[in-house]
């Protein structure tokens, strides 16, 4: 179309010619897809779009449809006292006119801060901020309010399959004298206990959980224990050390799950679990309310259990790899493919849109591309943030921010490592924290005027563009260097004479 319309067009064609061509598509498509109609308007001025076309005709070929947004999209136009839609061809193509303010008349514009490329001293203060694990005696009686003997002799217990199902599998039960023994084989076996059914009902508000046991294994297999949210369908994290469970919904939605995590071994794996104690604690002050809702995001261990990463490209990776290593100083998942890619996800149903948040990434890239992350939104389906993660060969902690983004709830953070050919792709990953954070998503800023005309040229910055003036009989002088407009168009100040 920039072929034969006169007008400079905002198309995602010419992103990679300037940084600065990036912003309008960053900004418009957040109060689109966040629904703000002031915000919107406002852009619209700022970029100075006279004519929107909408094109139904469009698809998204692998994706959710409603990706697209076109129903939410026409309502927030006709919900627009500055927008009429014009012209219509057919049942697919809209043509709608914007009533603009002039450049001219433009005291101030508006930016959405970034959030991909968060700069050094606010990258480090946000982290300064990443929550950590608290004392539980710093709010709790020492000393237990009740404590609870699990007699799992006297319990119906089964074993579930708690991973992907794959060939070879084994997962089964036995019960022990004062327990019972977890097999597994090339898969994570889980026995869960519904809360319900071993505490008390009248539990206090808040209360907190802690599990006592003896594990025997004939090998190097580890204990592992979590609490099961219903409501989430996975563990949850806890702001508190192994074993200390935080209870601030309904015990109900709530599972105690003993686990025995075997992925990837080729040769049964046993573990017993036995003279299962609770102790339960009741808040020694008064807790605040907030912290009933605490953001589990920023607990939760990406590192807890081995993963099945499947291989999410056509054709098939020639080789897929997602191994979790675990020593004492540290924990990752290294991803690894070859000419194609390997797919992975964390999914966090609870947070709100309507907050903004901070994400913590800490990674490395050891061979080949980076991994890739978008950060999928429950309502919307789209991408809300896609970055590509460190490609240094140490690990680093990159920050990137999620400004709020409506009232509905969830998402998903899927990853992507990529490679091309024959060519190998290796990434670790170590860490995803997740936290809620105060911040001015929208800067403000005013637009410097000089004395003389504002001469506008609406295409994205660049600092070599020249305007000239003619004087008579054949004389030309330059305006020098285009100053900033709005944050990205170029523009020059002419005398009036």
């Amino acid at each position: 179309m920039w072929f034969v319309l006169k007008q400079p067009l905002l198309d995602r064609e010419f992103d990679r010619w300037s940084s600065y061509n990036e912003e309008s598509y960053r900004e418009l498509s957040y109060a689109l897809y966040s629904e703000n109609l002031t915000l919107f308007e406002q852009l619209l001025d700022k970029y100075q779009i006279k004519w929107l076309l909408v094109d139904k005709s469009i698809i998204a070929p692998g994706n959710d449809q409603k990706v697209l947004f076109f129903d939410e999209t026409k309502n927030l136009l006709e919900d627009s006292q500055k927008i009429k839609m014009v012209k219509t061809f057919g049942e697919k193509i809209e043509i709608y006119e914007v009533d603009l303010i002039s450049i001219k008349k433009m005291d101030s514009f508006i930016n959405l801060v970034s959030t991909e490329k968060v700069g050094t001293e606010l990258s480090e203060e946000i982290i300064k901020q990443v929550p950590e694990r608290i004392n539980p005696f710093s709010l709790y009686n020492p000393k237990p309010n009740r404590k609870i003997n699990l007699d799992t002799n006297k319990l119906e217990i089964f074993p579930e399959l708690c991973s992907s199902k794959d060939a070879n599998q084994v997962f089964g039960l036995s019960q022990e004298e004062n327990g019972f023994k977890i097999l597994a084989k090339n898969g994570i076996t889980c026995v869960k206990f519904p809360l319900e059914k071993i505490i008390p009902r009248n539990l206090s508000k808040n209360s907190l959980i802690e599990v006592n046991f003896e594990s025997q294994a004939n090998t190097n297999e580890k204990p592992h224990i979590c609490l099961f949210d219903q409501t989430l369908n996975r563990c949850i994290g806890q702001p508190f050390p192994d074993s200390y469970f935080l209870i601030t919904d309904n015990i109900k939605n709530y599972q105690l799950q003993f686990n025995l995590d075997a992925i990837g071994e080729n040769g049964q794996k046993e573990i017993i679990y036995k003279d299962i104690s609770l102790n339960i604690y009741n808040p020694s002050i008064v807790i605040n309310d907030s912290f009933s809702g605490f953001n589990e995001e920023a607990y939760f261990n990406i590192t807890d259990f081995n993963r099945k990463p499947e291989s999410c490209s056509q054709p098939q990776a020639k080789q897929i790899e997602g191994k979790l290593t675990k020593d004492k100083n540290q924990s990752y998942i290294q991803y690894l493919s070859q000419g194609g890619s390997i797919c992975d996800h964390f999914s966090y149903p609870t947070l709100e849109h309507n907050l903004g948040y901070a994400i913590v990434v800490e990674s490395k890239n050891i061979e080949g591309l980076p991994i890739r992350l978008c950060l999928t939104n429950y309502e919307t389906k789209r991408c809300d943030l896609y970055v590509e993660l460190s490609n240094k060969d140490h690990f680093e902690k990159q920050v990137f921010l999620v400004p709020p983004m409506g009232d509905s709830l969830g998402y998903d953070i899927n990853l992507n490592n990529h490679s091309v050919g024959n060519s190998y792709s290796i990434n670790q990953l170590k860490s995803i924290v997740i936290f809620p954070i105060d911040y001015q998503w929208l800067e403000i800023k005013e637009n410097k005027k000089q004395e003389g005309s504002l001469i506008a040229l609406n295409q994205s910055y660049e600092k070599n563009w020249r305007a000239f003036t003619w004087e008579r009989p054949l004389s030309f002088k330059s305006l020098g260097e285009p100053i900033i407009i709005n944050n990205w168009q170029n523009g020059w100040y002419a005398q009036e004479d």
